[in-house]
């Protein structure tokens, strides 16, 4: 009779062990998916601020390119101010020989 019930406490005890185990295995499952969506989510943020840093890294090349653009146009136009009044320098001399 003894020997019965240590053989029924022992597998009463291995039940609990293994709904314990299961339990346990589940909880691990739920935060394993928890962890792989939180991962895809910060994966998917990162994608959108890459797209953003590139985005903006072009409209910036593309305002340096227009600022250059802008200083050569300013650059010719100093140019050809100078070369305007050298011109009216020569005029005014010829005219008042």
């Amino acid at each position: 009779m003894k020997r019965l019930r240590r053989c029924e406490a022992k597998a009463w005890g291995q039940t609990i062990l293994i709904k314990a185990l299961g339990e346990a295995k589940d909880r691990y499952n739920l935060a394993l998916e928890v962890l792989t969506a939180s991962h895809e989510h910060a994966k998917t943020r990162i994608s959108r601020i890459e797209e953003q840093f590139v985005d903006i890294f072009q409209a910036v090349t593309q305002q340096d390119e227009d600022v250059k653009k802008m200083a050569q146009t300013v650059g010719n136009m100093v140019r050809d101010q100078h070369s305007l009044q050298e011109h009216v320098g020569d005029v005014s001399s010829n005219l008042y020989r």
